[in-house]
């Protein structure tokens, strides 16, 4: 359990994943489809320039 003022990201590549959160009401998350291999490798290559 996290407390509503923590932010988190779901990385999926399935879309029924990022949908599922939706409908649970999780307003402090944020869904992403796409593949997760490829969003951690442009996500690192941003944070390290």
């Amino acid at each position: 359990m996290l407390p509503a003022w923590v932010k988190t990201i779901c990385v999926d590549i399935n879309p029924s994943v990022v949908t599922k959160l939706a409908d649970r009401g999780s307003a402090q998350t944020i869904g992403i489809v796409t593949d997760v291999r490829l969003f951690l490798h442009l996500f690192s290559d941003r944070l390290c320039k």
